[in-house]
């Protein structure tokens, strides 16, 4: 919320340009964090040997939420979000995409309306980011 009101104004004093990178770099802080979490949680899952289907929900869900966290470390805000994507987000995009088209593939297989809907919301998300 902080981030949508600084976009808004018009004409940004220092303050509002210091408060606007402070709470950027939070969010990216946060980001890494929550990224890392969701990589070990994925490797853990991915080293359970019981395929049901609670897990693979687990990890699809898993999989989402890494994409989100993965993007988000590398989203560019204020004045920067006019320049162009760096190597590293395009890295992030490229990443996010393949768990996106995994977790696609498995919601259309088990028929999960709500999974597949979640797993496109966050593709579109994804895609508008790498644009």
């Amino acid at each position: 919320k902080q981030l949508e009101t600084f976009g808004t104004l018009r004409k940004s004093t220092g303050d509002s340009k210091d408060a606007e990178a402070h709470v950027s770099d939070q969010v990216h802080k946060f980001a890494n964090n929550a990224a890392r979490r969701y990589r070990r949680a994925l490797k853990w899952l991915e080293a359970d040997d019981q395929q049901d289907k609670k897990n693979q929900l687990e990890k699809s869900t898993v999989q989402i939420r890494l994409a989100k966290a993965s993007t988000l470390a590398h989203q560019r805000f204020g004045d920067a979000a006019e320049n162009e994507a760096g190597a590293d987000e395009k890295a992030a995009v490229q990443e996010a995409l393949v768990l996106l088209k995994e977790v696609l593939t498995n919601a259309e297989s088990s028929k999960n309306e709500q999974l597949t809907y979640e797993c496109l919301k966050m593709t579109l998300q994804v895609w508008i980011q790498g644009e």
